[in-house]
């Protein structure tokens, strides 16, 4: 068995696809363009993972891209960084009232807000194309193997610079924060924080106020 980091060699190669569905109202599409991305892949030997190409559903048509969470191995998410476009793919019969409605209460709750007036998160596809980097994180021959998280990857050569607090990330999830007022003893630190798509929490849930993140950058 063997571990690797496989990331995108070339700039703005990555579209995180999430599929939103309504009993009654169809589908949504939120397309997210980012400019690197990395995974975590596992296979059951020590050779490198080999993937099928396939045609991206509504792309270009030609047959040279990998959706990550189904490439046929056991892959985790490392990050999607440097967010550049979203695209929203609306159903038909929705209206632009009802559109600008979801727009909204996506800004204000993000995924909760949705939820909360029925759409559900069916699935998320995120779509790697190009030449990729494949490099191995460890295998069952090591020597000195030993285990690797994603936290592994945060770096100064492999996180991007800091953003002020008033640049928002595109993507919910933890990254590496400032806070505006540092903890003292007994208080312990926080060096990181969950941003939830309108704000900071710790560990608890706690709102924090932070002075400026970074997050994983691609090598």
């Amino acid at each position: 068995m063997a571990r690797w980091k496989v990331s995108t060699k070339e700039k703005k190669s990555v579209e995180e696809r999430e599929i939103w569905t309504h009993p009654k109202k169809g589908t949504i599409e939120r397309r997210t363009g980012f400019r690197w991305g990395a995974y975590l892949v596992r296979t059951d030997d020590d050779q490198a993972p080999k993937f099928e190409l396939v045609e991206v559903p509504g792309g270009d048509g030609v047959a040279d891209s990998i959706d990550m969470n189904f490439c046929g191995y056991d892959t985790e998410l490392i990050g999607l960084e440097d967010g550049c476009y979203l695209d929203i793919i609306w159903p038909e019969n929705l209206n632009s009232k009802e559109r600008e409605k979801l727009e909204s209460i996506w800004e204000e709750d993000s995924e909760d807000g949705w939820e909360n007036l029925g759409w559900m998160l069916d699935d998320t596809e995120v779509w790697f194309w190009g030449e990729l980097n494949i490099e191995l994180v460890d295998s069952s021959d090591s020597n000195n193997e030993q285990e690797v998280s994603s936290a592994n990857y945060e770096s100064e050569e492999s996180v991007t610079d800091w953003y002020p607090e008033n640049i928002k990330p595109i993507r919910n999830g933890f990254y590496e924060i400032e806070l505006v007022s540092s903890r003292v003893w007994p208080n312990m630190p926080i060096t990181h924080a969950k941003w939830n798509g309108h704000e900071w929490l710790d560990e608890a849930g706690d709102t924090l106020e932070i002075k400026c993140w970074r997050g994983l950058l691609k090598n």
